[in-house]
């Protein structure tokens, strides 16, 4: 884990990727970057786009039951 985390900070700094793969002992640079490097991709947030879709398909529930529960019968009924 510490060479993917090595290879993937040296990367998110801008340094060369042969660099990175000849500091690694590496003699292509195609095995540093698709086996060592693990660069994420911001998610996306499309929540304003879907808002309405979502709230026609899955309803708020007005009925909800709340049933009072005692700490101590969790405690003697659960493991």
């Amino acid at each position: 884990m510490a060479r993917h985390t090595y290879a993937t900070i040296l990367k998110e700094n801008d340094i060369n990727l042969k660099a990175i793969s000849a500091c690694m002992g590496h003699h292509e640079v195609k095995i540093t970057e698709d086996v060592y490097i693990n660069i994420r991709e911001p998610i996306y947030d499309c929540s304003k786009e879907i808002g309405s879709f979502i709230a026609e398909i899955m309803p708020v529930e007005k009925n909800i039951l709340e049933i009072p529960i005692d700490p101590n019968y969790l405690l003697e009924v659960l493991p």
